[in-house]
């Protein structure tokens, strides 16, 4: 901790600093300011979870008694990673609101606290996933003839049949069918102003009839969605 740091902290911040720590509380200046040995724990963390260009995955367990600097220590390490261009979550697992053995709850709560790292020539911060992915996709170049096949080719081949449909139909236009033929048994189904919430409901983890998300790929146009299952 530089000396000149703590000059340019106003009392308050850091009279709540005290008391917070006095009462083995987190708080966030604390992190900036009094993080102790982070060398050291800079080092552990490249090691350990950090790690570029790895596909396995990696686990820090952080241990400790109340008021032993838990929350403070996961703090810094979401800070570092922010900066280091990692999305990050917190999330509290609870056995009633968070279940660990509740996979779809566990993931609505990581993506509902996601943090994303600023772009740099961007003038505001991403505020969710399904923005950043919008903004990025539309930067890379098209690989394939078909709009949905490129998209696709961007997306991780190890994700989820279901999610991948419904990032590239995230970027795809709506087909547009003329008002007499919605009539028809065959275009029943069409409803654009549903699309964007019946995408965005599956990608957030949120149970959704397949018969309305089979809908949104079909009339956004998704060449590939009916190759696996969208259970």
């Amino acid at each position: 901790m530089e000396h000149t740091a703590l000059q340019q902290v106003q009392a308050f911040p850091l009279r709540r600093l005290l008391e917070r720590l006095r009462e083995g509380i987190y708080d966030p200046l604390a992190v900036q300011l009094l993080t102790a040995e982070h060398d050291a724990l800079d080092a552990r963390l490249q090691q350990d979870l950090l790690r570029t260009g790895d596909e396995a995955s990696g686990h820090l367990c952080v241990c400790g008694a109340y008021g032993q600097g838990k929350s403070h220590t996961l703090a810094y390490i979401q800070d570092l990673a922010l900066q280091q261009g990692y999305a990050v979550s917190a999330i509290n697992l609870d056995p009633r609101a968070v279940p660990l053995h509740q996979f779809r709850q566990t993931y609505r709560a990581l993506v509902r606290t996601m943090q994303l790292p600023p772009v740099p020539e961007a003038e505001t911060p991403p505020t969710s996933f399904l923005e950043r992915w919008r903004t990025w996709a539309r930067t890379q170049p098209r690989l394939a003839a078909d709009p949905a096949e490129s998209l696709r080719a961007l997306l991780p081949p190890t994700m989820p049949h279901p999610f991948q449909a419904a990032l590239v139909a995230m970027m795809l236009p709506t087909l547009d069918v003329p008002a007499l033929l919605r009539a028809l048994d065959r275009d029943s189904a069409y409803r654009p102003a549903e699309f964007p919430w019946t995408l965005r409901r599956v990608l957030l983890g949120d149970s959704v009839p397949a018969a309305r998300l089979r809908a949104a790929l079909k009339y956004r146009q998704v060449s590939f969605y009916q190759q696996a299952s969208l259970a």
